[in-house]
Order: structure tokens, then sequence, then C-alpha cells
């Protein structure tokens, strides 16, 4: 007798847990997951830049490797080396202080660039911009129409014969923040995508000065 309560009572566990299993798959698989379970802040590095507004006022190139997070100042801009003495003086004298730059390389048509820089204030951020834009006028770059509200934009001269890349740069200020953008294009045709870029990087951070 004993022997078969015993052995009912472990059909009877074995029911129960079975019973359990099945409950707890239909809960996870049969059921939708909550929208709230979809919108978990990011943690740890990633939470930290997607909070920050100088990376919310880069452009989205859809490009890698992206925001770099090594780059939080001046200094790190410098040891990126894509600026010119002539640059990073006007940068220091403007009162440079936080920065951030994404970057994607990966591009079928080339490179893009894009580093936001708070400056001073809002007058100096706007001669930053002017002055860095003059600076691409006396190397010999020309100027391009104006597009999203962006003045400042040059490009390597249609034709030109210098054994160098051909490169599009645009400046512009919002606030006491400096934008600046620049498109290393693999082939002269390819600087015609500039305009695209520009539109993605003034979606983020709007042209005022």
């Amino acid at each position: 007798m004993a022997d078969e309560r015993a052995s009912k009572l472990s059909s009877l566990l074995v029911v129960v847990v079975l019973a359990a299993v099945c409950v707890s798959a239909w809960a996870v698989w049969g059921k939708p997951v909550p929208a709230s379970a979809w919108n978990v802040a990011p943690t740890g590095e990633a939470g930290r830049m997607a909070d920050d507004p100088l990376v919310l006022a880069l452009g989205d190139f859809h490009a890698h490797p992206g925001v770099d997070a090594g780059v939080r100042a001046l200094p790190d801009l410098v040891r990126l080396e894509f600026l010119h003495e002539a640059e990073i003086a006007i940068l220091t004298e403007e009162g440079a202080g936080p920065a951030r730059l994404t970057m994607g390389s990966d591009l079928p048509q080339g490179r893009v660039i894009a580093a936001v820089v708070r400056m001073a204030d809002p007058d100096a951020a706007r001669r930053a911009a002017d002055r860095l834009d003059e600076v691409q006028l006396r190397w010999g770059l020309e100027r391009r129409p104006a597009v999203h509200g962006v003045t400042r934009a040059v490009s390597t001269p249609a034709g030109s014969e210098e054994p160098t890349r051909p490169t599009a740069r645009a400046h512009y200020s919002n606030g006491d923040l400096l934008v600046r953008l620049q498109w290393d294009a693999k082939s002269p045709d390819g600087l015609a995508a500039f305009d695209g870029l520009l539109e993605r990087q003034t979606k983020a951070l709007p042209a005022h000065g």
C-alpha cells in the first residue's frame, strides 16, 4: 500500500512540474513582450553617451566606427591628427572646451568626420566658425552654395590637379557650440555626397550662426 501511495505521489509531482513548465513557457513565448521591456535604458558607457548633449548634437551618418568615446576635449581632437596647426590655434584662442566626435570610415564614397566643440560663449563660437572658414579659403578651397542654413562650406576646386584627396568642409555655430564637418571623398565625383551629410548633421543640430 505504501509503495502504491509513493508511486501515485511521484506521478502527481511529475504532472505538477510539467504543468508549471508549460505555464512558464506559455508566459514567455505565448504572450507579447510588454512595450516597457523594450525601453530599458542603456547602462555603463553606452548609457553615459546616450545622455550626453554634445553627442546628441552630432549627426547620425549610419557609418562606423561612430562616436569616439575617447574624445572629451580639444587635446583629444588634436590627437586624431585631422586638424591643422592653424585650426588648433583658432580653437584654443576662442576658448574651446568639451568636445565630441563621430567618424564614418566605411562609407562607399569616402570618410566623414563630425566634431562639436563647446566654445567660451556664442560670440566665440561664431568667431571660430568665421575664422576656420577663412583659413580654408586661404588654403585654396572654394566656396560651396549654402545649404541647410550653412553658409560656411568649402571644397576642393573642380578640376584641381593637387595630389590631395578631394575634401569638403563646413563650419557653423548654434549657441556656444561650434560644429566642424569634414568629408574626404574617394574621388571628385564623391564630393556631391557632402550636402546629404550636412543635412544629417543639421538635423541633429541646426545652424544658427
